[in-house]
């Protein structure tokens, strides 16, 4: 699949290929914030003393 989109990357404009490129970009830096929250979240506000299903959540991430 990679190896596919490799190919097609070639074929694109120099255009088209920052296009992809900044939409890579965007998807990244997306899925690193939505980590770095629920990284946040967990050392914030997991206490072991608690048995609660936001508890058990938070152990789980």
């Amino acid at each position: 699949m990679i190896s596919n989109y490799c190919i097609y990357f070639q074929t694109l404009s120099k255009q088209e290929k920052l296009e992809q490129v900044l939409f890579i970009l965007a998807f990244l830096l997306v899925f690193f914030a939505i980590c770095s929250f629920l990284i946040f979240l967990k050392s914030k506000y997991l206490d072991d003393t608690k048995d609660s299903i936001w508890q058990k959540f938070l152990k789980k991430l």
